[in-house]
């Protein structure tokens, strides 16, 4: 072989050197979307939570009726019942589903955690309810605290436990 015909080609080791870069490339473009579609997913688990209990609201302030707004954990279902002289009567209006793979794994409510079954959140007549938390999570460890506060409807979010329980002292002192 010459020399001429030697240089006009790449050596193995230059090949396998871009495929490399190649493959980290794709590797960070393909990383970086599917970390924003799961952080969406979680905010839009959150914005459910958030819409149905402006939902159930502004229901209890335009028809004058105290209604609740159960949180069926086990199913990872919300809808919006009747509430009728401090009983709870059928369910009515908007039901809405966790996305697939999220769950309100706690809500606490009267300062009760509840983390199975069914939780109650009471709408008075004029759309106000006792403040109330509600922690979702979903895949790879995504998770966050809801807290709505019950006279305004105003929706914080947080990251822990602690950070929740302090603003529930604050609010009872």
């Amino acid at each position: 072989m010459t020399r001429a015909s030697r240089q006009r080609g790449f050596t193995l080791l230059e090949t396998v050197a871009v495929l490399l870069i190649v493959a980290l490339l794709a590797g960070a473009v393909m990383l970086s979307p599917s970390q924003w579609f799961q952080s969406a997913r979680l905010k839009d688990a959150a914005d459910r939570v958030v819409f149905m209990d402006r939902v159930a609201r502004q229901h209890a302030q335009r028809s004058g009726q105290a209604v609740d707004l159960v949180f069926d954990i086990e199913h990872g279902k919300l809808y919006r019942r009747q509430s009728q002289g401090g009983e709870s009567g059928r369910e009515k209006g908007h039901r809405l589903s966790m996305p697939s793979g999220f769950e309100m794994e706690k809500i606490i409510v009267h300062n009760r955690q509840n983390e199975w079954g069914q939780a109650n959140v009471p709408f008075s007549k004029q759309g106000h309810t006792p403040s109330y938390a509600v922690r979702i999570t979903g895949p790879n460890d995504q998770a966050t605290w809801l807290v709505v506060a019950g006279l305004t409807g105003q929706v914080l979010e947080f990251d822990s436990q602690d950070e929740v329980e302090d603003v529930f002292e604050q609010l009872s002192s």
